[in-house]
């Protein structure tokens, strides 16, 4: 005779989650759904129509890896266990009912439905909203700029995008490319971590100090994906372009594309101008007028006096150009648009980088035209030009300083290996070709 297993032995007992497959003991109407995927799908139910699988398949194998690398794939396996958004009420469909999600908006229209059952959720989970918190921190950007444009109904800042008769490919690119230095970092960021983040800015209590020990670890891997992001552009522009051009481009550009996703990191954590506090990466904080706190770890005194000395100067340089971009507001396209454009004149050399250059600032411009709540184009790319030449005085003074605290540190008597400390020509020119071949 089978044994009768008690109910708290049942209550205790783990199955894996049906979309993620992580352990979970969240049984919910016949449903293993860990608490994590029902939140999930609770803020992100709204991108499912517009969203697309990372490896264009739609077969991902959410329980071999990163749970959130594919948003298409998470969301598809909540849908087809049955999971609804009704309203505010996470549902598990009954008899096919509800067929699909409903807002809040057309709840009234749809009238009363029956047959669904509702799905319980932790006391937590009233906090959050149903909306579409997206796949990346760039709410804006829909998760393939270069094939489609979704604009959410409620956000009429880039309402132009969805007009057919307007084409913006250039643009689109070069956001795309950005947004996806975003979404790597993110990652990053959430392996550092070893927690989950849900959005790309964090609450307060949930935030890591950034040392310098940390800031160094997980910058030379932001300035990794920036290189294979700058190469990727590289290829839809120039796809002829040698690996030594390409090297020598990349290498000097890729600093700018991280330190203006720095900017955009701050700007998203921390918009109140007056702050000292800034994000170099998500989910991490430092206090800029804190030098103490950032370099607890030096114990040499020389190396405390280099440090301190260049940091100090670096911070000072580097805190005009965060109020700026507060006080401009910039927006994520801005960002992207700002963070390529040394990449473009280092290369304009090249007839193709021209071209792309020109048909990309008729694009911008016809980008700020539309956006209704500025006074005119012209007045708001002067000053972005503005915040451009003090972000490009920050970038010169910020490898100045490093190059010189190399200098009075390092052992070597090597100029390009010091100057090679984010990553060296030889191992950017050996991940290129290893890209080129692929």
């Amino acid at each position: 005779m089978k044994k009768r297993v008690l109910k708290v032995e049942r209550k205790g007992s783990q199955c894996d989650c049906q979309v993620c497959g992580r352990p979970t003991r969240a049984y919910f109407h016949k449903l293993f759904v860990c608490c994590a995927c029902t939140m999930f799908y609770r803020r992100n139910f709204r991108a499912f129509l517009r969203s697309q699988c990372r490896t264009g398949d739609g077969g991902c194998d959410l329980s071999n890896g990163p749970r959130r690398f594919c948003l298409y794939c998470r969301l598809n396996a909540c849908r087809k266990l049955g999971l609804r958004m009704l309203g505010k009420n996470l549902v598990v469909q009954t008899n096919g009912l509800p067929a699909d999600d409903i807002s809040e908006e057309q709840l009234e229209e749809a009238g009363p439905i029956e047959g669904f059952e509702n799905v319980g959720s932790p006391s937590t989970s009233s906090g959050y909203g149903s909306s579409y918190s997206g796949s990346s921190g760039l709410s804006l950007y829909p998760p393939s700029l270069t094939q489609e444009v979704y604009i959410e109904p409620s956000d009429g800042i880039l309402d132009f995008l969805g007009k057919s008769a307007i084409e913006l490919p250039k643009l689109r690119l070069i956001t795309n490319a950005f947004r996806q230095l975003d979404d790597q970092q993110k990652f990053l960021a959430t392996m550092q971590r070893g927690s989950e983040m849900l959005d790309y800015a964090c609450p307060a209590e949930e935030l890591i100090y950034c040392d310098r020990i940390q800031y160094e670890k997980m910058e030379s891997k932001v300035i990794r994906i920036a290189c294979m992001t700058l190469n990727r552009l590289i290829d839809a522009i120039q796809p002829q372009m040698d690996i030594e051009r390409r090297t020598e481009i990349i290498q000097n550009t890729s600093v700018n594309m991280s330190l203006m996703h720095k900017i955009l990191c701050t700007f998203r954590q921390f918009p109140e101008m007056g702050q000292s506090l800034s994000s170099p990466f998500t989910g991490y904080y430092s206090d800029l007028n804190d030098l103490d706190a950032y370099l607890a770890d030096v114990w040499n005194e020389k190396v405390d006096i280099v440090m301190r000395r260049f940091h100090a100067d670096i911070y000072t340089h580097y805190t005009p150009c965060l109020e700026e971009a507060r006080y401009l507001m910039v927006h994520p396209v801005e960002c992207a648009y700002l963070a390529v454009q040394a990449t473009l004149e280092k290369a304009s050399d090249d007839v193709a980088f021209r071209m792309f250059s020109e048909g990309l600032d008729h694009e911008f411009a016809t980008f700020l035209q539309m956006r209704e709540h500025f006074e005119s184009a012209e007045s708001r790319i002067h000053r972005l030009k503005q915040f451009q030449n003090n972000f490009h005085n920050f970038i010169a003074k910020y490898i100045d300083c490093h190059g010189m605290i190399d200098l009075f540190l390092s052992e070597s008597k090597n100029v390009e290996e010091r100057r090679s400390v984010w990553l060296s020509k030889k191992d950017l020119q050996r991940y290129i070709q290893a890209a080129s071949s692929v």
